[in-house]
């Protein structure tokens, strides 16, 4: 059973202007469950590279859970849906391209979680001059 849900967003640019953007979303249900980042904005990411946003951001994904139950926690990239998208941005074309290090924990109660998150741009030229985003969703259950 889901107990509750956070997100966040990543908005990044490929090359020239190309941005991804990383976003928010609200704790739900009788448990909490929060994100550190908010909407990050990753700026002339080039084809080919790698990026580590805890290097980049010098702070990891971190996820507070608030509850006395224990809860496994789960970080998957999500694609947005027409309604939550941002204009100018298009969902990046492969969830893949986004890592996370770890995507699941365990935790016996309350607790603070860290995820190290990468993005990996695909060595494609035609991926130049053009915005993307992805969320970032996190969910408890337990």
């Amino acid at each position: 059973m889901i107990r509750s849900l956070a997100s966040f967003l990543i908005a990044a640019s490929i090359g020239l202007g190309q941005e991804i953007i990383f976003a928010p979303g609200q704790a739900w249900a009788e448990n909490r469950l929060s994100a550190t980042m908010g909407e990050v904005l990753l700026r002339n990411l080039q084809p080919g590279a790698t990026y580590h946003l805890t290097s980049l951001l010098s702070f990891p994904l971190k996820l507070t859970y608030v509850s006395d139950r224990p809860a496994a926690i789960t970080i998957l990239p999500v694609l947005p849906d027409d309604r939550e998208g941002k204009v100018g941005y298009e969902p990046i074309p492969d969830p893949k391209w986004i890592q996370l290090d770890p995507s699941e924990f365990k935790v016996g109660g309350s607790s603070v979680v860290e995820s190290n998150v990468s993005i990996a741009i695909p060595e494609d030229e035609s991926l130049r001059g053009r915005k993307f985003i992805v969320y970032l969703w996190s969910q408890t259950m337990g």
